[in-house]
């Protein structure tokens, strides 16, 4: 088990900034999402060993979050959000400065210095002073710096941050290459959907300090009704009442059809009942697949004051 928490709660003073988290991540990259406040940075912070928790327990890489900090920021790389650069270093002397921070000597921590500045792209500058990168050269070195001393497992937060489209992109393709290609488990915290969804399989949704959703994003894309994207021949305003006729509901056709929920017990035949009943026949009928946005909406929602008093759903996933 990567990532395992038992009921983990943290505390700021007398506010509770995370409420009773329960989180079994097996592997893989997994998207930390959740709106400004929503506890994903306390969260980080807390598996990494920086804050203690409140209530409950945890265990990263198989190590105890309260007894084993030191060994936990060993074995996992951390990518902040924030920029903290030493002056009038260059990019080879940080980082191997780094790796021999992190128990490297010195010849392996230039080695390793060298090898991922080269994966982050930064092989041509990496005698310039950090302080000289751009913004985009910036978020690059600390991907390189985050990952200097081997690590098993990193964290990466807002790793996009500041980087026009071309950066990125190449930012993601590399965020992505540390689970495809060399199998480093990774948790990439974003309030970007399109980011998570380009690197990652998995997805945990925070707000307000609770997890909200949690598992697979395919899985959590799956739409609770039985609703189908249909496309027909003929007129698809005509079908689209027949639809309405028979019990069904149909929304306004668009370029791609028209979205069909059946009538209770009902499947997809009824679309084919339906086509046959105005002489038309059924051109593409796929299942209605949501969003991640929709994901991550309805997780919200699910906490508001309306939602709570219908229970939020049992985060996918989750073990209790």
């Amino acid at each position: 088990m990567i990532l395992a928490l038992d009921r983990l709660s943290v505390d700021y003073g007398r506010v509770r900034a995370l409420h009773d988290l329960t989180i079994a991540f097996e592997g893989g990259a997994i998207g930390l999402l959740g709106p400004n406040g929503a506890g994903k940075s306390t969260l980080i912070r807390t598996v990494l060993g920086m804050l203690r928790p409140a209530t409950g327990s945890g265990h990263i890489l198989g190590m105890d979050l309260r007894r084993e900090g030191v060994e936990i920021r060993r074995r996992v790389g951390y990518m902040s959000e924030r920029d903290s650069f030493p002056q009038h270093l260059n990019a080879v002397q940080w980082l191997a400065f780094l790796g021999e921070l992190s128990g490297l000597t010195q010849r392996d921590a230039l080695m390793r210095a060298h090898e991922c500045l080269w994966f982050a792209g930064l092989e041509e500058a990496r005698y310039r002073p950090v302080e000289t990168f751009s913004i985009g050269m910036k978020q690059r070195v600390k991907l390189a710096a985050a990952l200097v001393h081997g690590p098993e497992l990193v964290f990466l937060d807002e790793p996009t941050n500041g980087l026009d489209p071309a950066g990125r992109r190449q930012m993601l393709e590399l965020c992505k290459a540390l689970s495809e290609q060399h199998k480093i488990h990774t948790i990439l915290a974003s309030h970007l959907l399109p980011d998570v969804e380009f690197v990652c399989s998995q997805v945990m949704v925070l707000s307000k300090g609770r997890l909200r959703a949690f598992g697979p994003i395919a899985e959590l894309k799956r739409a609770d009704k039985r609703a189908y994207v249909v496309r027909a021949t003929g007129s698809m305003e005509a079908f689209a009442a027949a639809v309405r006729k028979a019990g069904g509901t149909a929304t306004d056709p668009d370029r791609r059809g028209t979205v069909v929920e059946p009538p209770a017990g009902a499947g997809p035949e009824f679309a084919f009942a339906i086509a046959r009943s105005i002489d038309a026949s059924i051109v593409e009928i796929s299942a209605l697949q949501r969003s991640l946005e929709d994901v991550f909406l309805d997780s919200l929602r699910a906490g508001e004051p309306d939602g709570a008093a219908r229970g939020a759903p049992a985060p996918a996933g989750a073990r209790s």
